[in-house]
């Protein structure tokens, strides 16, 4: 892990950390921001820095404004990406067609619905959407 400051929403990873951390591409992170655990990714700025977009929800939980100063501890996140799907068994067996960014948010719009019969609907589209891309 390597700790740094900057202002807020867009953090700017400087040359010297991105080295440090061995940084290509748009490498996969887990960072603490002003206290809150975060797992995402790192945007390329093409001149050898990175930057850090900071969620509203994060600002939100730690009561702070656009230009406030934070502290962020950064490492490469090496676990493999996992997504939980419901306990269907036809979403689980033909899941593996897709990446794990179209699981994650599958699995976000299934979570999402308030009503039962809006997730069963999602489900039943979802499994068909799967079946037509086998």
């Amino acid at each position: 892990m390597v700790r740094f400051k900057g202002a807020l929403t867009r953090r700017r990873v400087v040359a010297e950390v991105a080295a440090t951390l061995g940084l290509k591409g748009m490498p996969k992170i887990n960072a603490v921001i002003a206290g809150t655990p975060y797992r995402g990714s790192l945007m390329a700025k093409g001149d050898g820095t990175y930057c850090l977009g900071v969620l509203k929800s994060i600002q939100e939980a730690a009561r702070l404004g656009s230009g406030d100063s934070i502290t962020v501890d950064l490492g490469l996140d090496t676990a493999p990406g996992t997504v939980e799907l419901p306990h269907s068994k036809q979403a689980i067996a033909t899941s593996e067609a897709l990446s794990f960014t179209n699981k994650n948010e599958m699995a976000r719009s299934l979570e999402a619905g308030r009503r039962p019969q809006t997730r069963e609907r999602r489900l039943a589209q979802a499994v068909e959407a799967l079946r037509k891309a086998r």
